[in-house]
C-alpha cells in the first residue's frame, strides 16, 4: 500500500481533468487491470463508471505510467554489476554481465473468439534480479537474432562482457562479432529456470521472471482493445518488477 501511495504521488501531476473518478482511484483501476487481468466491465462496476470511461482512463494511465516509470528500467554500470552479484556466479564468471531470454504473451483478437496472436519480447535480467532492458513485442515469424539486433540490446553490451542466453548459434555469433562471451543457459516456458546458471543467480533470474508473470495481463493474454499498447504494458510490468519490496533499498 505505501507503495502503491509514493505511485500515485509522484504521477498525480499527470493527470487529465474530465474523469469522475479520483487519481488515485484511476491509478489503482488500471494496475488492478494489469496484475489481475478482470474484464473491464466488471473494473467498471466495482468503480461505479461506465465500461467505455474504464477504458479511457486505463488507457490514458497505461501511456502515463509508461512513461513515468521507463526510468526503472536502466542499464546498471558495470560496477553496481559486479557488487550486487552472487558470490559463486562472481567466481565462475566474473564478467558476467547479464542473463538474456524471451518470453511471449497472447494477444487476443475480438475477445478471443478468432485466432490469436503471439507477442514475443526480449529481456535482459542482471545477476541481482534487477530487469535491465525491456524489448518492444515483436509478432510474426521474427527469430531470436533478428530481435536481438532490432531490439538495440547490443548497444549496451562489451567486449570482455559474458552474458548468460536462450538462444542458439545466431545468437552466439552476433555477441562473438561485439567480442561478448555468450554461457549457454535455457528457460522453460515463462519459468525463467537457467539451466546453466549457479542456484544463487538462478534464483534472482527466476525470480525476477516469475514476478514479471504475476502480472495476469502478459501471462493469461492481452484483451483485444489493450493490445495496441503491449510495448507500455511491458514497461510498466517491468518497472513494477524492479520496484518490489526486495529491490526498493
Amino acid at each position: 500500500m505505501e507503495k502503491l501511495l509514493k505511485l500515485t504521488v509522484k504521477v498525480q501531476y499527470y493527470a487529465t481533468p474530465g474523469f469522475p473518478l479520483s487519481v488515485p482511484s484511476q491509478v489503482i483501476m488500471t494496475l488492478m487491470t494489469l496484475k489481475t487481468n478482470r474484464p473491464l466491465a466488471d473494473l467498471s462496476r466495482y468503480f461505479r463508471t461506465s465500461e467505455s470511461t474504464a477504458l479511457e482512463i486505463v488507457l490514458y494511465w497505461i501511456d502515463m505510467l509508461a512513461k513515468v516509470l521507463r526510468h526503472f528500467i536502466s542499464w546498471l554500470p558495470k560496477k553496481i554489476i559486479q557488487s550486487t552479484m552472487p558470490n559463486e556466479l562472481g567466481e565462475r564468471f566474473p564478467n558476467m554481465t547479464c542473463f538474456v531470454g524471451y518470453s511471449e504473451s497472447i494477444l487476443y483478437k475480438l475477445d478471443g473468439l478468432s485466432p490469436f496472436t503471439t507477442a514475443k519480447y526480449l529481456l535482459a535480467v542482471a545477476p541481482c534480479g534487477l530487469i535491465m532492458f525491456m524489448s518492444s513485442a515483436y509478432t510474426g515469424c521474427r527469430d531470436h537474432a533478428d530481435m536481438v539486433l532490432d531490439s538495440g540490446l547490443l548497444h549496451f553490451l562489451m567486449p570482455g562482457d559474458e552474458v548468460m542466453i536462450q538462444g542458439g548459434f545466431a545468437i552466439k555469433k552476433l555477441l562473438f562479432a561485439r567480442q561478448v562471451k555468450p554461457v549457454v543457459g535455457s528457460l522453460g516456458k515463462n519459468d525463467g529456470r537457467p539451466a546453466s546458471a549457479s542456484s544463487s543467480a538462478g534464483d534472482h533470474v527466476q525470480g525476477a521472471i516469475q514476478h514479471l508473470m504475476t502480472y495476469r495481463i502478459l501471462s493469461h493474454g492481452v484483451p483485444t482493445k489493450l493490445a495496441p499498447y503491449i510495448d507500455e504494458i511491458l514497461c510498466i510490468c517491468a518497472a513494477l518488477t524492479n520496484l518490489r519490496n526486495e529491490f526498493l533499498n
